[in-house]
Formats: C-alpha cells, structure tokens, sequence
C-alpha cells in the first residue's frame, strides 16, 4: 500500500530533518516524509519524538517494551516492526519483546517491565494510570523526571501508532510485516 499521503522527496525530507535537528535516519522514515508535507507539524511531532527516543530519563528496554504494547495493542504494523527492528539494535531478545503480547502470564519480565506495561494498560484502557500501577511504576523507576517521560512516553507512541494507521503508512522496503512470525493482534 502506498498510504494515504504521498511522501515527499528524499533530499527535501532529508534537508527538513537536518533543519529540525533530527537524526538522518529518521528523516528517511516514511511516516517523517508523509508529515514533512506539514513541516510545522512535522516539526512538533518529531522535535518530541528526538527528546523521547534519544538521551532520556526512560531507560531503553523500558521504552522499547512500551512502545512495543502500545503497538500490539493499537494494532499498528508500522510501529511494531519499526520498533522491532530498534529492539533487536538494542540487544533485547524476541522472546522479551514478544513477552508485551501477553505480558501478564510471562516469566521473562522484570518488577520494572511489569510496570511499565501495566502503566500502558491502565493508560489505553482508562485514560489514566491508576494510583496501585503509579506506585508501582514510582517505586522502579525513583524519579519524578521518569515518571513525566513515561506518560508523555505513553502519549507520545499512542497517537503515533493512530497516525501511522490512519495515514496507513507503508513499511519500508525490506521491512518484514509483524516480525518475527507474521502474527498480528
């Protein structure tokens, strides 16, 4: 599928991430030069999303496996296999990745995973994390500056995983469709 918006040229996507201050390789995403066609939009999105992604309070697994629930549970394609491919960069195995499918039964997660996936849960599920989950989530991650990027975190990948269906952005060329076994939710 083509997706709904047509992307805009390489080079310009290219020359519009370097002014924004984004990494190159997310300049070449297709869900970058879809909303390049809208470079002050593009520009809010992504300038949130280069402070999320990179050098925050959220250690990456952790980050990882809530993106990863946020995209098993909203149904994204493109979210799911983008982020696949950034787990597996960051050494995390496909069984604990794959653990956020059903991540209340699995034995592979930590207190912190737990959390953090419940947070996810209570957040798509209710709008809110609920007080036992904040607690939770509190007493692994320890700080104030954490917690604010998990909700913003939770936010953040949410309305992209409803952007990306809804612009019905196409996975990139080589990019396998919900790796590692095909199974979507």
């Amino acid at each position: 599928m083509a997706g709904r918006i047509g992307l805009v040229p390489l080079d310009e996507a290219e020359r519009l991430a370097a002014e924004i201050g984004i990494p190159a390789a997310t300049g070449r995403l297709n869900i970058f030069r879809m909303m390049a066609r809208d470079p002050t939009v593009a520009r809010a999105v992504f300038t949130q999303h280069n402070a999320l992604r990179h050098g925050g309070k959220l250690p990456d697994r952790l980050r990882e496996l809530v993106i990863m629930r946020i995209a098993w549970l909203e149904r994204s394609e493109y979210e799911w296999a983008q982020h696949w491919a950034i787990a597996s960069r960051l050494g995390m195995t496909p069984e604990d990745v794959l653990a956020v499918r059903n991540w209340r039964i699995s034995s592979l997660l930590s207190d912190a995973d737990r959390a953090v996936l419940a947070a996810v849960d209570d957040t798509l599920g209710g709008g809110m994390i609920t007080d036992p989950v904040w607690e939770s989530c509190v007493a692994v991650l320890g700080s104030s500056d954490a917690m604010i990027e998990l909700v913003v975190a939770i936010g953040h990948w949410s309305a992209l995983a409803r952007l990306f269906r809804s612009f019905a952005v196409p996975l990139e060329s080589g990019m396998t469709s919900w790796p590692p076994d095909g199974i979507a939710p």
